[in-house]
């Protein structure tokens, strides 16, 4: 049996090929600070188990826009949270209480005063205020 080979019509010299998309510069942190919590309990959702769940500083934007999410009310997961809200509803409470502790560190100081009070054990998971 023969190979086949397709080939495509030459290009004209003359012709206009499209320049690839170009994507714009981005700002971004330079040393960025993360941290990984441990979960003793894993939760599987939408097909993937998560054994830990990652933590990273906000941005400004990141920071304005939970603010104003918290002024809206309902459930606000903190952007610093790598996970889905899902994924922090189905958390054992141990986990959660172990996360909200880390997620303190990873709030910008205006955060923080409110965050002693839910994590001193008295109320609900940052996760899910």
């Amino acid at each position: 049996m023969a190979d086949t080979v397709t080939t495509s019509a030459p290009v004209p010299p003359d012709a206009v090929v499209p320049a690839a998309p170009v994507t714009p510069p981005a700002a971004r942190f330079v040393n960025p600070v993360t941290k990984t919590v441990p979960l003793a309990y894993p939760v599987e959702f939408n097909g993937i188990v998560y054994t830990q769940i990652g933590l990273h500083r906000m941005t400004a934007r990141e920071v304005a826009d939970f603010a104003k999410s918290i002024e809206s009310g309902g459930i606000v997961k903190p952007p610093c949270i790598d996970a889905p809200q899902e994924v922090l509803e189905a958390l054992d409470d141990d986990d959660a209480f172990e996360l909200d502790k880390a997620v303190a560190d990873f709030l910008p100081r205006r955060f923080r005063a409110t965050t002693e009070k839910l994590t001193s054990g008295a109320g609900a998971p940052l996760s899910l205020s």
